[in-house]
Formats: structure tokens, C-alpha cells, sequence
């Protein structure tokens, strides 16, 4: 009988500042994706630089990506394939068929060495000595995913040199095989080879064992688990050794079992004699994936793990001298489906931690161990789009544990630092849908900043608290009014009432509304906004700006409708109140805004992002008076779709410089708009990188001059640093995957969370429920 455990919890908040992130922040000053102000001039980024006044090199902590060939990977293997001591990398590309060799260097990176092509879209991929040489062949489990691909076991055998491959050896099938194990022949653990394979085939309901005989590849018989009354379809399965008696047994989780049973985990205990008949372990399942972790309580027993691709819960099975039917069950909730698990030792305490994927969060959990199958709350991670599986590496240089995470179009690494602590951007949940709008400051004025966030298609307002440590917590979800967009969203933060306290203010699309959120000085104490302070605006409000435009020392509001053209002007006229006194319809769409004192006659104006009848996108400049009057003066075309505005004064002539970022992926520049005094401008094309829609301006390297902080819509983030001409000559980095960030980003700030005066990157996506963070780890040129 399994014996069930339920795992306690610690204070959210104390578990929190146990998780120092390893990393450096930027001082309480804050940098922002648009400027904008009280007092008639805009915000232009500046502030102090970190001890000692040094440009520095700039490092936001990120993960790296690999591009070795991969379109849409199927899976991925890393072993040391030409035993010089470094792991090597082994992949299945199931798009473009073929598998990709590459060897690991000792610097830490990895060349390109082999393509081979295999017969079908390979879904699995496993490595062994088939031949029984002492040399490391690949196996792959091929579909036919596409007309004139096949359905075969495809090997490649090793030989006669290293890393050299003969021609491969076909065992056809008749449905897909979608994944393949090896282990040795005899069923012995770790007494080498040959190996043989075990390939689920899922449609016909049983696992074949097939290995190599006189140079072909033959089935050497097969498992189902029809003794159960009803054979499933093995989804996945692992050896183990179960019991510790020294034999391989196989752990199979099964679904679509013939009688409409749920999905369950069986196994197949292997004795001297051969594998006996399936015994059921447990279920209900869905779609269980199973994993071999190792010893996870130091027992003497191997352990297995259940991961499961529609639940968010994952099983640990505890084993003993009696297998795993009279061991423990300690269940773990994920927050989504999971698609791979390792439970191992990342900190050198001799506890396991446990790691998971979780696939539509795009993201890796850590639960680190305080105690066997005790957890702290989950660190998360960001990797690439739809991660598949994980596993442990150990790079060149230190002997600390490395993750590596097998996604659908790359393979991304996050080098350990530590601790169980990692490079690459911390996700912080944001509950109620997914973030598409993020605004950094301190709400509860104790020396901690604090976020705000609006979720995809306006479904929540999210606020969370700051612990100072580069952390944040949940305090707040308000919710708001479902729009139709995905990237409807909106938000801007002052006192507008003067109190003291920040307020939040935030239009609502679907509602045609513009509401402001008061602070009552604490943090959780936002709640609905009473109906003074929801004030209802022209169709479709989209992008605001706070300003002072009167110059009555009073906070105005000057809001773009996108459905009916116009922007309107409410000023303030104290304790926050509001009043529209000036409507301007444009004759064209507007998406955003942003305002500047651009002609320097100490009136603020506007920047607009606008869109014609024919999906044309301008930049138009809205002159203003002082006294409330708008007057619409230039446009100037753009290329497509718009991001966000960012203001700054690039070539340092005292006038302020408007930059312009595009959002769709088959654009790849930014727009600067350089101020030729007049409301003129001269604009140049800045090609960067696919998506280029969120821009930071910020003096990133601390050599006095302003530069570009880039997170792109396809997931890479990009610097170019400015040189105070105007010009920005260098681009950082050049290469795909060097500082991927999460895919979709489509909103960020530089704000330092930790005080330690270098600023974090803090980023919006409506992929993954998460605030996510960069930690800034910039160091001194002179270090």
C-alpha cells in the first residue's frame, strides 16, 4: 500500500527573503520604458553610478540559448560521446530531420561537428553502446509526421573513429514510436553493453525490445499489460532498479487504456528469468511521464517521479526493499503541467533538490530541499517556448551543477551559480492572467520598490510588494474588464492627490473608462475604486500620460481613444479630481503617448503613436499651449505595428530626443527621432533584432551617455549604447540566444530592487503568468 504525504508551507513572506537572488540591482532612483512628468519638463533618465564612478560592463544575469539546428526539437541528449571529459550535446530535430552532434568545449560552449539525417521526424532520442564495441551509438524514434517521412527506429552506430557514424540500421514500424529508452541487455545496471532498446509504441499498446543482431536491428520481444484485464498505451516509461535486488525493472505510465480506465502507472519487474507480468502501481493519471531521479531520501533505493502533461501535480514515489507498492507518496503541485523532473543534489548539502519543466509557463521550477521530500517554494525560471526536457550538466571550469532545458526551438542553459541558485530571468506569479503592462515604484514609501501590473486583455490589476532583496510578492488582484485585444494595457503611477502615497491609475479598454486606484498606504489595501475616481472617457482608451500641462503644479491627464480618434485633456484641479476641458480628434488611431516640452518653449507636448484607415503607423506631434490647447503638428510614417515611446536627449543639446520601438516580428528597427528644434525632427532606422517593441532609455554602462535597453518581441534583449552624438555605434549582443529573455516581452522597467545601485530588468510577457526579473550583475572595466 503507497503511504501518502502532505507537505507543510512556510510564511509566504519569510519564504521569500530566504531567496536572495544572486545578482546586483541599480538605487532606488527608477528608469522607465516612457518619460513624462509633473512640473513641465519630461523625465529624462539619469542618476548616480554605482561606488566609484566607473563604466561598467553590463550583465543582467540572463540564461543562453543554443540555435544548433533545431526546428521545432524533439529532443535532446547530453553525454560525453568522445570520452575527453566534457559533456557533449546529441539532438532531434523534428522539423528538418536530422540529428545534431555537437561537442562540448572546454570554454564552456558547443561546435556543430555532425548532421545526420534520419528517416522520420525524430520524437525521441537516446544514446547506448548497441553494438556492443565500448563505443556510444544514437538511436531515434521517427514518425511520419510529414508525407515521404517514415516510421522506424533509425541507430547510428559509432566507428570506426570517434565521432564518426557508419551508415544507420532501420527497423520499420507501422504507428509511431514516440520515445525510446536503452539500458543493457542483461539487465544489469552499469554493466555495459551491448544495450538494447525499449521503444513505447503508443497506438498498438505495448513496448517493443529491439537490439542489434549481425548488423540489423531485430525485436527481441515486447511488454503490454494486458494481464491487467486492458492494455494502455505506453506514454512514456524508465528503468529502475526497484527494490534494489540488482535487475532493471520497467516503469511504464500508460494512457488510453482499451476499458476507458484513467491513466495509471504500471511496472514490469525483471528477474533472472525475464520481465514478469504488468502490476498496476497507481492512478488516476493524466498523461504521466516518468522518470528514473535516483535515491532521492538516501535509502539505498531508486526513486521515480511522475510528471504529468495535463495536471499540475507531481508524484514521488518513495521505494524500498519492497519496490515502490508499499513505498511513499509525496505529491508536489507545480502550478501547471509538467513535461520532465530531475530530483538532484544542486547545493551540495546532500538533499535533492526537485526541477521541474513546466510546459506552458515556458519556465523551470527549483523547489530546494530543507529535509528529504521537504521543499522550499519554487524558484521559476525563464527558458524557451514550450520546454520538453531537462537535465543536469556540468560545464567546463567549476564544479557546480549546471541545468539544461530542451524547449521547442532551442536548448537553453542556465549556469549554476550556487547555492541551487542559477542565471536567467526569476518570474514572480502574477495570479490572475499574464502580464502585459509593468510599472516599478515604491508604494508603501518603505524604502522597497514595489510593482504593478496589468494581465492580458485587462483581466487583472496586479500589485506586488517588494521585500528589498530583489524579490517581490503578490499582495493584490483587481479585477478590471475583459478586452478583446491581447495587448490592451495601460497603467501610470503618481500621487495625484498629493497624500503622499502613490496612486495607480489605469484605462480600461472594454469599459471606456479611466480609473484611478488610491493609496491608502498600504501596500495590500487597494481595493475598487469608488465611482468619483472611475471616469468615463471616449472609445477605446489605450496609452496615457501624466503631466503637468498647465503648469498649475496639478497633474493632468492627456489620454488616446483608439476607437474614435481623439485625444483628450483632463486637468487637474486637486485632491485628484479630473476634468475634461479638451478633445482633439487626430482622423487616425492612436495607440500611445508620451510628453515632452519638444520645441523648448517651456509648454508640454505630446508624442503619439497613431494608425490610419489602411493600417498605416505615424508618429505625430501634438503641440501644446500651456493652457490646455492641443493643436496636431507633424507626422512622420513608420514602418509597422508600434511598441512603446522612450524619450531622451541622445546627442546632448539640451532638446529632447524621441526613440520608437515596432512590436511585430517582420520589422526589426527601432525609429530615433532626433529634435531639430521647431517640433522638427530627423528620423533614422536602427536595425536590431525581429520585434524590437519595448524600448528602455537609460545610461546601462554608467559612461554618461544615454543608451537603448532593447527586450524584442522574438525574445532576445539588445543594447545599443550611445555615444552622446546621437549615434549609437555599438550593439550588444550580436548573436541569437546570448541574452534571450521571455518571448513575447512586451513591457519593461530598470529599477534597482536590492540597493545595491545597479538597476534590474523587470519584464512583462503574456506568455507565461509572471513579473520577471533580470538581475543586474554589470561589473567595473576595471575589475
Amino acid at each position: 500500500m503507497i503511504k501518502l504525504h502532505l507537505r507543510g508551507s512556510l510564511d509566504r513572506r519569510e519564504r521569500g527573503r530566504r531567496y536572495r537572488a544572486v545578482a546586483v540591482g541599480f538605487s532606488t532612483l527608477l528608469f522607465t520604458a516612457c518619460g513624462g512628468g509633473v512640473g513641465g519638463d519630461p523625465t529624462i533618465p539619469d542618476g548616480p553610478n554605482p561606488p566609484g564612478n566607473q563604466p561598467v560592463v553590463v550583465d543582467f544575469g540572463l540564461r543562453t540559448d543554443l540555435h544548433l539546428g533545431t526546428a521545432f526539437l524533439g529532443d535532446m541528449v547530453h553525454v560525453d560521446i568522445n570520452d575527453d571529459g566534457i559533456q557533449d550535446l546529441i539532438e532531434s530535430n523534428f522539423g528538418t530531420r536530422f540529428i545534431t552532434v555537437a561537442l562540448g568545449n572546454p570554454d564552456g560552449t558547443f561546435t556543430t561537428v555532425l548532421e545526420l539525417a534520419t528517416v522520420g521526424h525524430g520524437f525521441s532520442v537516446t544514446t547506448g553502446d548497441f553494438g556492443g564495441d565500448g563505443m556510444l551509438d544514437i538511436a531515434v524514434a521517427c514518425g511520419d509526421h510529414q508525407s515521404g517521412a517514415q516510421q522506424a527506429v533509425q541507430v547510428f552506430q559509432q566507428g570506426p573513429g570517434i565521432v564518426e557514424f557508419s551508415d544507420s540500421v532501420i527497423f520499420p514500424m507501422t504507428s509511431d514510436p514516440k520515445e525510446i529508452i536503452s539500458g543493457p541487455i542483461s539487465g544489469i545496471p552499469g554493466s555495459g553493453g551491448p544495450d538494447e532498446l525499449f521503444v513505447a509504441v503508443r497506438p498498438e499498446k505495448r513496448v517493443l525490445r529491439l537490439s542489434l543482431d549481425g548488423g540489423n536491428l531485430v525485436q527481441t520481444g515486447e511488454l503490454n499489460s494486458a494481464s491487467l484485464g486492458s492494455a494502455g498505451g505506453p506514454f512514456s516509461f524508465a528503468l529502475v532498479d526497484l527494490g534494489g535486488d540488482n535487475m532493471l525493472d520497467l516503469i511504464v505510465g500508460e494512457e488510453e487504456v482499451a476499458d476507458g480506465s484513467p491513466d495509471r502507472l504500471i511496472q514490469f519487474v525483471r528477474t533472472a528469468s525475464g520481465f514478469q507480468p504488468a502490476e498496476l502501481i497507481y492512478m488516476p493519471l493524466f498523461r504521466p511521464v516518468v522518470q528514473n531521479v535516483g535515491d532521492v531520501d538516501n535509502n539505498g533505493y531508486e526513486d521515480i517521479a511522475v510528471a504529468q502533461l495535463e495536471d499540475t501535480q507531481v508524484l514521488l514515489f518513495s521505494a524500498n526493499a519492497s519496490g515502490i507498492a508499499n513505498g511513499d507518496l509525496y505529491p508536489m503541485d507545480f502550478g501547471g503541467e509538467t513535461t520532465s523532473l530531475v530530483f538532484t543534489d544542486l547545493d551540495g548539502d546532500g538533499l535533492s533538490e526537485a526541477v521541474g519543466t513546466v510546459l506552458y509557463q515556458n519556465s523551470i521550477q527549483v523547489h530546494k530541499a530543507s529535509a528529504p521530500f521537504i521543499y522550499d517554494e519554487p524558484t521559476h525560471y525563464n527558458v524557451g517556448a514550450a520546454p520538453r526536457a531537462l537535465g543536469v550538466i556540468y560545464l567546463p571550469g567549476d564544479s557546480t551543477p549546471d541545468l539544461m532545458c530542451a524547449n521547442a526551438q532551442d536548448l537553453s542553459i542556465l549556469v549554476g551559480t550556487g547555492n541551487a541558485r542559477f542565471r536567467g530571468a526569476i518570474g514572480f506569479n502574477t495570479g490572475m492572467g499574464a502580464p502585459i503592462f509593468t510599472e516599478t515604484i515604491d508604494l508603501d514609501n518603505d524604502g522597497d520598490l514595489d510593482n504593478v501590473a496589468i494581465t492580458n486583455q485587462q483581466q487583472s490589476l496586479v500589485i506586488q510588494e517588494g521585500l528589498g532583496d530583489g524579490m517581490f510578492v503578490t499582495r493584490a488582484m483587481l479585477p478590471l474588464a475583459l478586452a478583446t485585444e491581447d495587448d490592451i494595457g495601460f497603467l501610470e503611477l503618481i500621487d495625484i492627490d498629493r497624500d503622499g502615497d502613490v496612486d495607480i491609475l489605469v484605462t480600461v479598454f472594454a469599459a471606456n473608462e479611466l480609473r484611478i486606484y488610491r493609496n491608502s498606504g498600504e501596500i495590500g489595501g487597494f481595493s475598487e475604486p469608488l465611482p468619483a475616481d472611475i471616469i468615463s472617457v471616449g472609445d477605446g482608451p489605450v496609452g496615457f500620460d501624466l503631466a503637468d500641462v498647465n503648469n498649475d503644479n496639478e497633474p493632468d491627464v492627456i489620454l488616446a481613444n483608439m476607437n474614435d480618434g481623439t485625444l483628450e485633456l483632463y486637468l487637474g484641479v486637486g485632491r485628484g479630481e479630473l476634468t475634461l476641458t479638451t478633445t482633439l480628434n487626430l482622423g487616425m488611431q492612436p495607440i500611445d503617448l508620451v510628453c515632452g516640452d519638444f520645441d523648448n518653449d517651456g509648454d508640454l507636448d505630446a508624442a503619439v503613436t497613431a494608425t490610419n484607415a489602411t493600417d498605416e503607423t505615424f508618429l505625430v506631434i501634438v503641440a501644446g499651449d500651456g493652457a490646455g490647447g492641443l493643436t496636431m503638428r507633424t507626422s512622420h510614417p513608420l514602418d509597422g505595428r508600434t511598441g512603446n515611446l522612450g524619450l531622451g536627449d541622445f546627442n546632448e543639446d539640451g532638446m529632447v530626443d524621441i526613440v520608437v520601438g515596432q512590436i511585430e516580428l517582420i520589422h526589426d528597427s527601432v525609429f530615433v527621432f532626433q529634435n531639430a528644434s521647431g517640433l522638427d525632427f530627423l528620423v533614422e532606422s536602427i536595425s536590431v533584432s525581429p520585434g524590437p517593441g519595448t524600448i528602455v532609455v537609460a545610461d546601462a554602462d554608467f559612461d554618461g551617455h544615454l543608451d537603448l535597453i532593447i527586450p524584442t518581441t522574438e525574445g532576445e534583449l539588445r543594447m545599443l549604447f550611445g555615444d552622446g552624438t546621437g549615434s549609437f555605434p555599438i550593439m550588444w549582443p550580436t548573436i541569437k540566444g546570448a541574452l534571450p529573455i521571455p518571448e513575447d516581452t512586451t513591457s519593461a522597467n530598470f529599477a534597482d530592487l536590492d540597493g545595491d545601485f545597479l538597476p534590474e530588468l523587470i519584464l512583462a510577457s503574456p506568455r507565461t503568468p509572471f513579473t520577471w526579473v533580470g538581475y543586474n550583475t554589470s561589473y567595473s572595466v576595471q575589475d
